[in-house]
């Protein structure tokens, strides 16, 4: 999939990926005997250490609080830093030397390899999996985390991740219609915050740092 998808950029990526994540769907969906179709697949045997709920939480706790100090040193590293070139300018990294689509092509096997430790840590803890995890509704609420976070920081996504399962969590109490909140959430952060709940603590706080060095 990533051979396809790199070939483009912006929306047009964006668009692809989506069509692609639905046609993966649709075949999970359907492949009864491979998948269990839309039952999904139950009762998938765990290990007797982290098979309770307790030790199922900390099992996911050190895998998340190892899988987080990965990707920090991964963004820190010259690596990362390359990416971090080619997501604000990729034309000026082209004109560097830089194989800008071998780059984005390894930036989404990392990407799908911390979405596969995801997956795993789901069973770890419910025992399940079903197709829904590969509907774009899913992969929507992702963006709206960054989004919600904000997209250039590495705290930020964090942050968006705990508003949203702790809105959807309320939000489940009063009414069924998560999606719909989720798609107002989204309108709002695109007229009142688009640099995301993290940005707008920074921002905020460099005219305040500044005035301190004055003073």
């Amino acid at each position: 999939m990533g051979l396809i998808t790199v070939r483009l950029s912006k929306l047009y990526f964006g668009m692809l990926q989506i069509s692609l994540g639905s046609l993966v769907w649709a075949i999970v969906f359907r492949w009864y005997s491979f998948t269990g179709g839309d039952d999904g697949i139950h009762g998938i045997p765990v290990p007797d250490l982290i098979g309770s709920s307790t030790g199922a939480y900390y099992f996911t706790l050190l895998v998340s609080i190892a899988s987080l100090y990965l990707m920090y040193r991964i963004v820190c590293s010259p690596f990362g830093r390359i990416f971090q070139g080619i997501r604000d300018n990729p034309e000026r990294c082209r004109a560097l030397g830089v194989n800008v689509q071998r780059h984005q092509l390894v930036g989404e096997g990392i990407a799908g390899f911390f979405a596969g430790v995801a997956g795993a840590l789901f069973v770890t803890v419910a025992g399940s999996v079903f197709p829904d995890l590969l509907f774009w509704t899913l992969s929507l609420e992702i963006v709206i985390m960054c989004l919600l976070g904000s997209w250039f920081t590495f705290l930020g996504p964090i942050l968006g991740a705990a508003i949203i399962v702790t809105l959807r969590t309320f939000v489940g109490i009063y009414t069924e219609y998560w999606t719909m909140v989720l798609g107002i959430v989204l309108m709002l952060l695109i007229f009142f915050l688009p640099e995301g709940a993290l940005g707008l603590l920074l921002r905020r706080r460099e005219p305040a740092a500044e005035l301190g060095k004055d003073r």
